[in-house]
């Protein structure tokens, strides 16, 4: 152990491939209980020249139990793992029959036997020898202990203690290590209940932070947990109310809104079909498009509703507060050309006596509608306030 301690410390002592080794410089190391090779390289391993066990060859491992191995070359072949008759020794120069019951093994290295299948079930390794799983309620029964050494978050050392025993399920062995390796199988304790150790519970867990003292039988954190029924039924019932309150608020607010848009078109149309009674409007199609607001019609105010209509003159003179004068004419459109360059407009225009000087509309939409400047006297029934026209020809 000297030897190989010296070798960990001295960087210069790790040996190459193809250096000469010592085979029996191969061990556990005590703390760990993991093996250390030889060759102090974790692709390397000490093989024995012929029968020699104090002479051999440093070389690259030939199987191995993890498909990982710190700074493997790229340009070697990686090691191959064993099939379900074979199991890899510690020291990974090939792959090895499984040793049978009562053989001995390699420290907790249960993949190594045969079990009682000659595959490996139930298999385990206690204290070095092959064993089965298999010691019933108040069978005998062996018990391997082995106390390791680990650091956590400071260079101060813990140990813990594993015990291991071949009683079967829900049994564990009664036997008190450092007073006898053997004992009695007896049932296993439920969860909650006080335990030192995982193989004395039921669960295979003791809640002891790993180090082997007192501690209380749990369900380990990787065990399948059951939901039960009430709490999946819980859970349905809150997506499918949520799925109703959210459907129910989006039908009220659809609701609200086409309310909402209705009573416009409802105000719209009462105020148009108001607007024509008031104002004896028969012709279908016709839409106000002016406010029915108070006017000044030559210094005296009048609502839109009290001007008179007449059909035979299509214009007027509306005088509004703070501009010159202001035309709104009622047009009929259908199968007439009223555009501003229209000659028979253009005549009646220039025809018409009007004693007030005009203009066109005075509106946002001035740049696309026409603009008259006339003269002549305002007659009685040249008194309107509407804009009416065709809802084919101008919407």
């Amino acid at each position: 152990m000297l030897v190989a301690l010296l070798l960990c410390v001295l960087p210069g002592a790790l040996a190459a491939l193809g250096q000469a080794c010592n085979p029996q410089l191969s061990h556990l190391d005590q703390a760990s209980m993991t093996y250390m090779d030889a060759c102090l390289d974790p692709t390397l391993s000490c093989q024995p020249q012929g029968n020699s066990t104090t002479t051999g060859t440093c070389v690259y491992k030939v199987c191995a139990n993890t498909d990982y191995i710190k700074n493997w070359p790229t340009n070697v072949q990686f090691p191959v793992r064993c099939n379900g008759t074979q199991y890899c020794p510690d020291n990974g120069l090939g792959c090895q029959p499984l040793i049978p019951t009562g053989s001995r093994c390699e420290y907790a290295r249960d993949d190594e036997c045969q079990g009682a299948d000659g595959k490996g079930l139930n298999a385990i390794c206690l204290n070095y020898v092959c064993n089965v799983k298999a010691a019933a309620l108040g069978a005998p029964c062996e018990l391997d202990e082995f106390t390791y050494i680990y650091y956590y978050r400071s260079d101060s050392g813990y140990q813990q203690i594993v015990q291991r025993d071949n009683c079967t399920t829900n049994t564990y062995c009664n036997a008190q290590f450092n007073v006898s390796h053997t004992g009695t199988c007896v049932p296993a304790f439920a969860d909650g209940q006080a335990c030192t150790q995982d193989r004395m519970c039921m669960s295979q867990n003791c809640n002891n932070d790993g180090a082997g003292g007192p501690g209380v039988c749990a369900n380990p954190p990787d065990a399948f947990k059951v939901v039960p029924l009430w709490t999946w039924a819980t859970i349905g019932a809150a997506i499918i109310v949520f799925m109703i309150i959210v459907l129910l608020g989006l039908w009220l607010l659809h609701r609200f809104q086409s309310r909402r848009e209705h009573n416009k078109i409802k105000l719209f149309y009462e105020q148009q079909e108001l607007f024509k009674q008031q104002n004896n409007i028969n012709e279908r199609g016709s839409i106000y498009l002016s406010t029915p607001s108070m006017v000044d019609l030559g210094g005296k105010r009048h609502s839109m509703s009290s001007l008179s209509l007449s059909s035979n003159n299509p214009r007027s003179q509306i005088r509004s507060p703070g501009s010159n004068s202001s035309s709104i004419f009622r047009y009929s459109t259908a199968g007439a050309d009223l555009s501003p360059g229209h000659p028979m407009l253009g005549s009646r225009l220039s025809s018409a006596s009007i004693g007030a000087e005009s203009s066109g509309y005075e509106d946002d939409d001035a740049q696309a509608r026409p603009r008259f400047r006339s003269q002549g006297s305002l007659g009685n029934n040249s008194e309107r306030g509407l804009l009416q026209t065709n809802r084919k020809s101008y919407l």
